[in-house]
C-alpha cells in the first residue's frame, strides 16, 4: 500500500502539495500515508468526516499552501461534531 501510495503521489507530482485524508489513526491508509511526509510535500489527516470531505473539495482553490488546507479542513471537520440534542433543547429553553 505505501508504494501504491508513494506512487500515484508522484504521479500527480503536485509543487503545491497533497492533502490526505484517512478514515482513523492507526488503520493501513494512515501508517503507509504517514512515511511520505518525510519526502514529499503532504499533509495527512485523520478521523475524516463528510463536512472535511466536502471542505477539501471546496476549499482546495482558495488556499495557498496545502498546510493551509488542512488546518481549514480540521477546522471545519470538528465544527461539524454537534450533540444535536443539546443543540435542539438549548435552542427551546
Amino acid at each position: 500500500m505505501q508504494n501504491r501510495i508513494n506512487n500515484l503521489l508522484k504521479s500527480i507530482n503536485d509543487e503545491d502539495g497533497t492533502l490526505i485524508l484517512t478514515d482513523m489513526v492507526g488503520g493501513s491508509p494512515c501508517n503507509a500515508s504517514a512515511l511520505t511526509c518525510r519526502s514529499l510535500n503532504t499533509e495527512i489527516l485523520s478521523g475524516v468526516n463528510l463536512p472535511m470531505v466536502l471542505s477539501a473539495i471546496f476549499s482546495s482553490k482558495n488556499t495557498k499552501t496545502v498546510s493551509d488546507l488542512a488546518e481549514k479542513v480540521l477546522l471545519d471537520g470538528q465544527k461539524g461534531i454537534i450533540n444535536v440534542k443539546k443543540m435542539l433543547f438549548n435552542k427551546i429553553k
